[in-house]
């Protein structure tokens, strides 16, 4: 039986919704929500606004879900003004120009199928035939290349998230059908039937930062990559006992760090959140972060540190918070994908990489401390 993809509706439609939440994002993330239903395991939306809420439903179970608030529709809370920084585009696009994605998950059965691709069609189709210029999302950094091929761009400052920790707002501009071509986007023939509005997108350009406080690491061919390249390989542990990447020269970092992320923080941003599942290692190239439990700092790490170690290696849940502790935080995101594509293809390359990993770990162990 086909996917169906449609809005919920019904107030049965949006309690399996809610289910399908709580069963992804509290039982399998390990987010702690307070607005949560745990005897019934039902996840809501904080506040009383109606969102419109996609399902994708397999002989009549809901496998898949996506939350779209259009400005047409709703009102932005000041939380959402503040993230995407919307006071920069509101008063050129309006908002009915506007369209924020959330909420976006697929059952583990359905992850690899169509129907991540079917949901975002179909938010897509509906913000193009309302004339809407601009789709906003954020996401954790593991993410934030699948989100790139797609065509969002990152723009933004990292937020904060109390539940999830490190987050990245990114943009979809619509009416750039050249930067959609560009990196490839699957979806650009939807956009056939639907003319770009060159006058309005002159003007989003316009506006939009000629800087982004999250860099994606690519080639060290340019000036400004290369000189990102060196910086990474200039970190040390702390007290020069061991580097990350150690025996390693400038062209095994480059591959090694291939569309890695290099991310700036502000003091008190919370880098990993404790009991979160994840898939990211960081690497302090710049100023302090702060490990702690319960509140209490069990470890500060500076320049040339490694954290999140544990649950890279092992894919589990994260064991402490992290916080930007100084000015001007930079932080190395680096993919577990990317190690996974090292392996195949550099598998001398990894193994040096591995050992150095490992090395690092046992030297931390061995301190009397373990975080991640």
């Amino acid at each position: 039986m086909a996917i169906e993809i449609r809005t919920a509706t019904t107030t049965n439609d949006r309690e399996a919704i809610f289910r399908l939440r709580y069963e992804i994002y509290v039982e399998e993330i390990g987010y702690r929500y307070p607005h949560c239903d745990h005897s019934r395991r039902l996840l809501f939306d904080a506040g009383t606004r109606q969102s419109r809420l996609l399902m994708a439903l397999d002989e009549g179970i809901v496998v898949g879900t996506a939350k779209c608030d259009w400005g047409g529709e709703v009102e932005f809370t000041d939380e959402e003004q503040m993230v995407y920084d919307l006071g920069r585009f509101l008063p050129v696009v309006g908002p009915a120009g506007i369209g924020i994605f959330s909420r976006f998950m697929a059952a583990p059965s359905h992850r690899s199928g169509d129907v991540p691709i079917r949901l975002f069609d179909s938010v897509l189709h509906f913000l193009l035939e309302n004339h809407a210029a601009l789709l906003f999302l954020d996401c954790r950094p593991h993410l934030i290349n699948t989100y790139e091929r797609l065509g969002f761009r990152t723009y933004a400052r990292t937020y904060s998230d109390p539940m999830a920790g490190l987050l990245v707002p990114l943009v979809l501009v619509l009416d750039d059908r050249e930067h959609l071509r560009r990196v490839g986007a699957r979806w650009l023939s939807l956009f056939d039937a639907y003319p770009p509005d060159a006058a309005r997108l002159r003007e989003v350009m316009a506006i939009l930062p000629d800087y982004s406080p999250v860099h994606t690491v690519t080639s060290p061919e340019t000036g400004d990559q290369r000189k990102e390249i060196e910086l990474i390989l200039s970190t040390e542990e702390p007290g020069g006992q061991i580097s990350i990447f150690d025996n390693l020269d400038e062209a095994d970092v480059a591959r090694l760090v291939a569309a890695s992320h290099i991310i700036e923080c502000q003091p008190g941003d919370r880098i990993i959140a404790e009991h979160v599942t994840d898939q990211t290692v960081f690497l302090v190239l710049e100023g302090v972060v702060e490990v702690r439990k319960e509140g209490r700092v069990v470890a500060v790490l500076a320049r040339g540190a490694v954290f999140g170690e544990i649950t890279f290696m092992l894919q589990g849940r994260r064991t402490a918070d992290v916080f930007a502790a100084s000015a001007d935080v930079r932080i190395l995101a680096l993919r577990h994908k990317s190690l996974t594509q090292l392996i195949e293809s550099e598998s001398k390359v990894a193994a040096r990489f591995l050992l150095n990993f490992t090395r690092m770990l046992c030297v931390k162990l061995a301190g009397g401390w373990r975080h991640d």
